[in-house]
């Protein structure tokens, strides 16, 4: 008789709209500070963190809740994956640099399932991992907030003299295609 393993898989789940397929293994919370009282009150085999990108205001909040993960003696080698709306490499560096291992961009509406994802990680996540994820990312992207959910995105490499969005950013700005970019390759950086 095979008996199979459940995984406990922690969500710390900050967006309302967001639907998650549940199971007896996944325990969702719903803030930062819950995400971290569960963590460390039992095991986890992987760890979630699922938020929108456009939220300004949460943003230092969960990079915080990332590097007290990756700190605290009881959860810092477990996996931890971050769901986003929109690829933000800011704030992808920065998670990364709190002890992020894996993210995934999810399309609107779409749902997340645990046990999937678990899988991936558990089989290497090589397609999921922090580092891939930023290298598809040029790196001259800036992001300006103009209030609290909006941000203009500019191109470095242009001296922040070219506003990017649509097309462009999704085909090339953040995209292996940045490589071949003109402006990449030949940056106009300020003296």
């Amino acid at each position: 008789m095979v008996s199979s393993v459940q995984s406990a898989i922690l969500v710390c789940q900050l967006l309302e709209e967001l639907a998650i397929v549940k199971s007896e293994e996944v325990t969702i919370t719903r803030s930062q500070l819950t995400c971290m009282s569960e963590a460390t009150a039992r095991f986890f085999e992987l760890i979630m963190i699922c938020f929108s990108t456009r939220n300004i205001s949460d943003r230092s909040g969960i990079i915080e809740l990332c590097t007290c993960l990756k700190n605290h003696p009881l959860t810092k080698k477990t996996p931890l994956f971050a769901s986003m709306d929109h690829l933000h490499r800011d704030i992808t560096l920065q998670m990364q640099n709190a002890g992020l291992d894996f993210v995934e961009i999810r399309r609107p509406k779409e749902h997340i399932d645990p046990g999937y994802i678990f899988n991936l990680v558990r089989n290497g996540g090589v397609s999921i991992r922090t580092d891939r994820i930023l290298a598809q990312l040029c790196p001259f992207l800036n992001y300006t907030p103009i209030d609290i959910r909006s941000e203009l995105i500019t191109c470095r490499a242009y001296q922040n003299h070219m506003v990017l969005g649509g097309r462009r950013l999704r085909e090339v700005c953040e995209a292996d295609s940045h490589l071949h970019c003109e402006y990449f390759l030949n940056p106009r950086l300020k003296s």
